[in-house]
């Protein structure tokens, strides 16, 4: 008789948590490397069909101030990958890591710190923020929308910058909502399958993986 699908979502929990081999996390789960397999990737699928209802973009001003113009602070985060040297390492290289990675960029609501969206991978080699932001997210907001970024951020007049901040208080906003956000950054990289360098051969499917612990870590204290 087949354990019960509530334990295989807990291997899933484990695995992106420690992200040990799958042979020592079988062994964990008193199970078959294979099966282990099987089950982790099921769950994650499942869980990362819910991408369009947990971190629903759309749904970034309703917990906004009346007249409110910026409701997301947006960043870019690399995770490392395994690559050897080949015609297009420099593509894959980051420059966070001096080591190949993949890059992501994360919007946030201002209001309520929710992930409103994941945006990515992308090649950090080819990729800068400004170009991931145009890409995936410029075109969704409004016309005199804003969004909250750090400096690395150039060239657009919807990003609110460190540099544009005027008054003490539109400084000490700009840190709080910039704080909110590294928070959440750190939050996911508790999962180590996100600290640590990505072994799996198939980079198509690192994105459910980040959504997986986007979810799960969404509001994790």
């Amino acid at each position: 008789m087949g354990r019960p699908k509530y334990e295989h979502l807990l291997w899933l929990l484990h695995y992106v948590k420690e992200y040990r081999t799958e042979d020592a996390s079988a062994k964990t789960c008193h199970t078959t490397s294979n099966t282990y397999r099987r089950r982790v990737n099921d769950f994650a699928s499942g869980v990362y069909s819910l991408e369009d209802k947990v971190l629903v973009f759309d749904r970034r001003k309703s917990n906004a101030r009346i007249g409110a113009k910026s409701f997301l602070s947006i960043d870019g985060t690399d995770v490392r990958i395994q690559r050897k040297q080949s015609d297009s390492y420099k593509a894959f290289f980051s420059y966070k890591f001096r080591k190949p990675g993949l890059r992501y960029l994360v919007a946030l609501e201002i209001d309520s710190g929710n992930c409103a969206l994941i945006f990515g991978p992308r090649l950090p080699g080819v990729y800068n923020e400004t170009m991931m932001f145009r890409e995936g997210i410029k075109d969704r907001l409004d016309p005199d929308e804003r969004v909250v970024v750090d400096g690395g951020f150039k060239g657009e007049v919807a990003f609110i910058s460190p540099e544009i901040c005027q008054t003490d208080l539109e400084k000490e906003q700009h840190r709080n909502v910039r704080l909110r956000h590294e928070t959440f950054n750190a939050r996911i990289k508790r999962f180590k399958i996100l600290s640590e360098t990505y072994r799996g051969r198939d980079l198509n499917y690192h994105i459910v993986f980040f959504v997986v612990v986007a979810i799960i870590g969404r509001n994790e204290g």
